[in-house]
């Protein structure tokens, strides 16, 4: 949590290039442990994208962003609202307090930052990633972050 290198990643967890992304990420993440994965929620591709990046903020109210981020990335991810919510419930989260969460002023913040950030960049598309002071509008692979990092901060 204190790292000095921060990656930032704008999803969409609808978006099959940002599940791609998310793998990739995961390799490095998983064989470098000084970094810091930043994300900044970008739902661009309807109203379930702007339903499940709600979702996942408000899920960090009860400390499981990453479970439920990581969740809405897999294949276990269900299509339907009621479906998915059932999962969490699986998962030990408060449904009852995510939704009240997901309605709340703070969520609304959340994501209206989240905006602002990605609407700064110019940013219309994801995934999108900011590592140091390289900005890669769309999907890389692994070996490419690991090469912008040497080059940004080693």
């Amino acid at each position: 949590e204190n790292s000095d290198i921060q990656i930032f990643e704008f999803v969409d967890y609808n978006c099959g290039y940002c599940v791609k992304f998310h793998n990739e990420v995961s390799n490095v993440l998983s064989q470098e442990s000084s970094l810091k994965l930043v994300i900044i929620q970008m739902p661009i591709l309807g109203e379930m994208s702007d339903a499940l990046s709600k979702l996942a903020i408000a899920s960090s109210f009860q400390g499981k962003f990453i479970e439920v981020h990581n969740y809405l990335y897999s294949s276990k991810r269900k299509s339907s609202m009621e479906d998915i919510y059932a999962d969490l419930f699986l998962m030990d989260i408060d449904l009852k307090q995510l939704k009240k969460d997901i309605e709340s002023e703070a969520v609304a913040k959340l994501s209206s930052k989240h905006d602002n950030i990605a609407d700064d960049f110019k940013f219309v598309g994801t995934p999108a990633i900011i590592i140091g002071n390289t900005i890669i509008p769309g999907f890389i692979k692994a070996d490419e972050i690991f090469e912008i990092l040497k080059k940004e901060f080693f």
